[in-house]
Order: structure tokens, then C-alpha cells, then sequence
């Protein structure tokens, strides 16, 4: 299985600037975002994903 850090990165790329955002302030904050922390343990691994998921509601 990828990492998350491998992950972000590849949806940074390939889903966030693919489409068009180019400020390097965005981009570099899209990066440190560990997207896997919002969502429930069950879904984890679609952290990533170009699909909505559910926001967990409890504090990390």
C-alpha cells in the first residue's frame, strides 16, 4: 500500500493542479493537509480519492 504522504502528493498533483491551481501558497498548504485525520477509520484509505466522503465528527 502507497503512504499517505505519497498519496497527498499524487492528489496534489494530479487532482489539484492538474485542474488548474498553480499559486505555490495553495499547493504547499493542500500538501500539509493530512486529509486522512477528517474522515472516519473506515474510509481512511479513500482519504485521497477524487469521491466525497463523510467528515468525522470527533476531535483528532
Amino acid at each position: 500500500m502507497v503512504g499517505f504522504g505519497m498519496q497527498r502528493n499524487a492528489m496534489v498533483a494530479d487532482q489539484i493542479a492538474a485542474r488548474g491551481v498553480h499559486d505555490k501558497n495553495v499547493l504547499k498548504a493542500m500538501n500539509k493537509v493530512h486529509r486522512e485525520a477528517f474522515v472516519p477509520a473506515e474510509v481512511r484509505e479513500l482519504a485521497y480519492g477524487d469521491t466525497p466522503l463523510p467528515i468525522d465528527p470527533r476531535p483528532v
